[in-house]
């Protein structure tokens, strides 16, 4: 029977596992084992993403052949029928995760592998439909009005980690078995990176969360969307997004599930003598 805090068991198991999640071949190479979950979180899709309200506004966005006007508060944006595609191009970090009795705690890199069977993108890409919103007034008198600005927009993160954090126990339903439970995922990216160019209009060269407005409609204040694109509280809104979905009950679940599986096929070969 495994013990509840048999750490030599656990280490051995992680030090194999982490071995082979970099083996393109391996049963346990990390994209392919985080395709076999049950749900595909590669690519996912979202409805709609609301953003927060952005901290500039630019009279120029209520001035077209129709209208001279000005600003009548902040501009909105919205997003919809969002993708992201390349949360399963990860691999082990260069540190070993942290063990402590049942409890293990790591973190792995994005963006380390190009295109290819179990990988949808070389980078975190988020793309969509893109709503820009400003509420307007007429300088010369009459109504209020407003302008809006359809188009698509796609949303490159360049560099990435992810961290985990779960605890390896003995399963109390089946002797000699272990279960996995995954207590926490998230994914984390700063606002800059060396690896890439963001080339978006109104963008930074070195953002690690580039994104570029293709307007639709509205085309009077493209390079403005690209600019509202690009503050801050956008890029922070989109990685909160993706952070609510990976601690969704469901995708912690489904995680667990498949790790369960593959670190009982570790344990079963290890007892077998096979490794």
């Amino acid at each position: 029977m495994l013990k509840a805090n048999d750490e030599p068991i656990l280490q051995f198991i992680v030090n194999y596992l982490w071995g082979q999640m970099v083996i393109p071949d391996s049963q346990f190479f990390l994209p392919k084992m985080l395709s076999e979950q049950q749900t595909s979180y590669d690519p996912y899709h979202v409805d709609e993403w609301d953003m927060p309200q952005l901290p500039e506004k630019v009279d120029a966005a209520c001035n077209d052949d129709d209208h001279l006007g000005k600003c009548d508060g902040y501009p909105s944006l919205k997003l919809k029928d969002v993708t992201i595609k390349g949360l399963y191009n990860l691999q082990p970090g260069a540190n070993k995760p942290t063990i402590k009795n049942t409890n293990l705690e790591t973190t792995l890199n994005f963006c380390k592998l190009p295109p290819g069977k179990y990988v949808t993108s070389q980078y975190i890409t988020v793309t969509g439909s893109y709503i820009f919103t400003q509420k307007c007034t007429p300088l010369m008198g009459g109504d209020d009005y407003t302008v809006i600005g359809n188009g698509t927009f796609e949303a490159q993160i360049f560099e990435a980690q992810g961290y985990g954090n779960m605890d390896i126990i003995p399963d109390p339903d089946h002797a000699d078995r272990l279960l996995v439970r995954v207590n926490a995922m998230a994914l984390i990216a700063g606002p800059t990176t060396t690896v890439a160019t963001c080339t978006a209009p109104g963008a930074q060269k070195n953002s690690n969360i580039c994104i570029s407005i293709h307007m639709s409609s509205g085309d009077q204040f493209n390079f403005l969307a690209n600019q509202a694109a690009n503050y801050d509280q956008v890029s922070k809104a989109m990685v909160d997004n993706i952070n609510a979905k990976l601690r969704d009950p469901g995708a912690l679940k489904d995680l667990s599930n498949m790790l369960t599986e593959k670190v009982n096929n570790i344990f079963g070969m290890k007892t077998a003598g096979l490794i």
